[in-house]
């Protein structure tokens, strides 16, 4: 409240609005990734996106969120999704800045795959709240200090199985800039996860951050480190803890031209699941993106991550590999009309994959 105050008083604030609807029917011979009766299907969407921004020279604020409706055809259930954003950014001088900001959001686990609690209850309902907030506060000319803190609760509908999980982490970056091109820093992350009805666990990581312009188009930026993840032992009957050592860190690779751009990514990070413990994902991409007019663009994208609990009584490692294709086109000011192509597989002890294609109207009003 502190943050959208100082927002609506630092001066006279430009202020704008948009609204976007999205239509669309797809076809898909697994929706579900299910590894029993493969289930083909109709699926109908309709959504709506509004957005508020305000602007001043000092700070800003968005608000904007989603609200959609799938439906399938046969026995299949219809589901409701959506989000929502609050964010806000105050600059107090030219040394000093902060950012906050809250989020909701509501999903089927089947759409949140980078969740392997979408592989045990598929159908079930996965919903987060939580909130985020950074102040970003140039030391000298060229170091800059980023400390930051969220919290964020997840908890499942429709599943008796999958368990809430609230989880709260501080960090803080410190960077430096050594030339035009070169950008070093440290980094240190604490995370303390509480499930329900299980035990607690902790992720404490550390590392080196690195963020190098080779060409004008042609950027690399990556962190890599060492974590440390406290757990259950599972074959303690006590209850006692367990502790593990892993290479942790995120990078990318991305080269932006005129009319194309090419990014590759990799992490490999310890997260929370629904199953009430902490996994290891690992996981790799590549996105690629062509505009082949004034009005017309393609997209492809392919990602594997592969996923596996950290000692514990359910080890099953899960592979699962994303693959798309799209051509939009801008039929008017207004109005995109896009196709698509996916292909998912899932592979654990059971494999399970799926196809899906289809075509999408958006309509878009206001100013951007």
């Amino acid at each position: 409240m502190m943050m959208l105050a100082m927002a609506s008083s630092a001066g006279a604030a430009e202020r704008r609005a948009t609204i976007a609807v999205a239509s669309g029917i797809s076809a898909a011979d697994n929706p579900f990734l299910s590894t029993q009766a493969t289930v083909k299907a109709l699926l109908a969407e309709l959504s709506i996106q509004p957005r508020l921004t305000s602007k001043t020279e000092t700070s800003s604020v968005e608000l904007s969120g989603l609200l959609g409706h799938r439906r399938y055809t046969g026995e299949l259930r219809s589901d409701y999704f959506g989000n929502g954003l609050l964010a806000a950014t105050v600059r107090k001088s030219e040394r000093l800045a902060f950012t906050g900001s809250a989020h909701y959001r509501h999903e089927t686990s089947i759409d949140a795959l980078e969740d392997t609690s979408g592989a045990l209850e598929p159908r079930s309902v996965r919903k987060a709240l939580g909130a985020s907030g950074s102040a970003s506060w140039l030391v000298s000319e060229r170091t800059t200090m980023t400390p930051s803190v969220s919290i964020e609760r997840v908890s499942y509908g429709r599943s008796d199985d999958l368990v809430r999980s609230d989880r709260l982490s501080g960090g803080l970056l410190f960077s430096r800039r050594l030339s035009e091109y070169v950008t070093l820093g440290l980094t240190t992350n604490a995370e303390l996860i509480a499930f329900a009805g299980a035990p607690k666990a902790s992720v404490l990581s550390s590392g080196a951050k690195l963020a190098y312009r080779l060409s004008e188009h042609l950027v690399l930026d990556g962190t890599i480190g060492i974590e440390r993840s406290v757990h259950a032992d599972p074959q303690d009957p006590l209850g006692g803890r367990d502790s593990s050592i892993n290479l942790t860190g995120r990078g990318s690779v991305c080269r932006k031209g005129q009319y194309s751009s090419l990014c590759a990514v990799a992490s490999a990070l310890s997260a929370p699941t629904g199953r009430g413990s902490i996994e290891r994902r690992l996981a790799a991409g590549l996105d690629y993106a062509l505009q082949l007019g004034e009005f017309s663009n393609l997209s492809l994208r392919v990602n594997y991550q592969r996923s596996s609990a950290i000692r514990s009584e359910e080890s099953e490692r899960l592979g699962l590999l994303q693959a798309s294709a799209g051509f939009a086109k801008k039929v008017t000011d207004f109005l995109t009309i896009d196709t698509y192509l996916s292909y998912r597989r899932r592979a654990a002890s059971a494999t399970a994959d799926s196809t899906q294609a289809g075509v999408n109207l958006r309509w878009k009003a206001g100013r951007e």
